[in-house]
């Protein structure tokens, strides 16, 4: 934490579904102390832990790599050429024409309600694209 200088830490060890061993140090960004209930921030970390997820779901035949997203999250409504268009694997690949700056317009907020998920692809609903999806990768935080 010195090194980083970060204010506070947690981590647990998870062996299949029971926590074996937790523990926190200092502070959140508020002051107050951590503890194992503290939200963190995980940045991009959640693209590939997000990934092997899908990835599950796909080798279950649940999903299919070019399904439109709006399959799966029917809000999801991209706006410009070809949003109706992005697929789970554009999203994977970071092809979806979401640009860095939409994205990061809406990345590393915390909402830790019920639903945050889907509010923050409802989030993107008027976002509009930079290109066409699957022409060229261009990174962005929020896909």
């Amino acid at each position: 934490m010195e090194r980083t200088k970060s204010p506070g830490s947690a981590y647990a060890v998870v062996r299949g579904d029971e926590v074996a061993h937790r523990r926190t140090w200092g502070s959140d960004g508020n002051g107050a102390p951590v503890t194992p209930r503290t939200p963190f921030l995980v940045g991009s970390l959640a693209k590939p832990v997000t990934a092997m997820a899908v990835m599950r779901l796909v080798e279950e035949g649940r999903v299919r790599l070019d399904d439109p997203v709006r399959e799966h999250l029917p809000w999801f409504r991209a706006s410009g050429e070809g949003g109706e268009r992005i697929t789970v694997r554009h999203l994977l690949n970071q092809t979806s024409g979401i640009s860095e700056r939409e994205g990061l317009e809406r990345s590393d907020r915390g909402d830790n309600e019920p639903g945050g998920v889907e509010r923050r692809a409802r989030s993107l609903g008027g976002v509009p694209l930079s290109g066409p999806p699957g022409e060229r990768h261009r990174y962005s935080a929020a896909a």
